[in-house]
């Protein structure tokens, strides 16, 4: 058995990647926590005090950005499917807002303090939620009780990302900096040696897929993902098929899609008898072809 201590990374270098409440809970902690212990065979990764499975299928190939800087798209999978809400009396359990390839997928580059938790979220403090579903909650000083510098804020779980409050970049320990919009949404990915890669979401700006992400970088391919509408409220977008170059670069692409199908499954835990559950009707992933 060997443990794991590396989290992913999504989109620039690596397949890189807990909320703020205080840190998430180990009970239900998802992707690759860096002082958490892993089982890991290929793709299956076993987190060995909660037991969630991660499995992480690569969409196409890794293209290279210039210097050392690299991205690709990752398929993950976390078995910790449910988020809980808690709202007076009684728990909600609802499915992952951020799993948008069917119960427990996702396809990401990251979000920063995304605005699909109501009631899970500290409203104060930042978070950034990793490409592998993990959170990483954000703290004014690297280790309590230090003096802050202002403008900056830590992790404290040993991920070591750093966050600009002033230009919403966060800097990440292999020297990639990702900046984030104002909704959380990824732009860009950059080194320090002015490689970069892109991400537009604005089909009159970048041509994009309307409602999707266009990611290019400085050597004229881009990636165009496209969604369909979602069977919930709270996972209204769920990946469609994703469109990656193949050689020559600019003539051809390959289409890769994500086939889903909805199943009925029970959405909320009641404290109080008097709280009724629901039924949802989540999206399963099926396959990827």
């Amino acid at each position: 058995m060997r443990s794991r201590s590396f989290f992913l990374l999504g989109l620039g270098a690596a397949l890189l990647a807990l909320p703020a409440a205080a840190q998430e809970h180990p009970n239900v902690a998802r992707g690759f926590n860096p002082s958490a212990s892993f089982d890991y065979a290929g793709v299956d990764n076993v987190n060995r005090f909660n037991g969630n499975l991660v499995i992480a299928l690569p969409l196409g190939q890794s293209f290279p950005a210039g210097g050392g800087l690299s991205y690709s798209l990752t398929l993950v999978y976390n078995s910790q499917v449910w988020m809980r809400q808690e709202y007076g009396s009684y728990v909600q359990s609802i499915p992952e807002p951020l799993d948008n390839a069917g119960l427990g997928w996702r396809v990401s580059m990251g979000r920063f303090k995304p605005n699909d938790f109501s009631g899970d979220f500290d409203p104060v403090r930042d978070t950034y939620v990793g490409p592998d579903g993990a959170r990483h909650a954000l703290y004014p000083t690297l280790h309590e009780g230090e003096t802050g510098v202002a403008g900056y804020e830590y992790s404290r779980d040993g991920s070591y990302l750093r966050y600009n409050t002033a230009t919403g970049d966060l800097e990440l320990p292999d020297g990639t900096i990702h900046t984030f919009r104002s909704d959380g949404f990824p732009a860009k990915i950059r080194d320090r040696f002015g490689n970069h890669v892109d991400i537009c979401y604005d089909f009159t700006q970048c041509g994009a897929p309307v409602g999707g992400w266009r990611i290019s970088d400085g050597q004229g391919r881009a990636v165009n993902v496209y969604f369909k509408t979602g069977t919930t409220t709270y996972q209204y977008q769920v990946v469609d098929r994703i469109e990656v170059p193949i050689f020559p670069v600019g003539r051809r692409r390959r289409r890769l899609r994500i086939r889903s199908t909805t199943t009925s499954t029970m959405g909320s835990s009641p404290r109080s008898p008097a709280a009724a559950t629901r039924t949802l009707r989540p999206p399963i992933c099926r396959s990827r072809f």
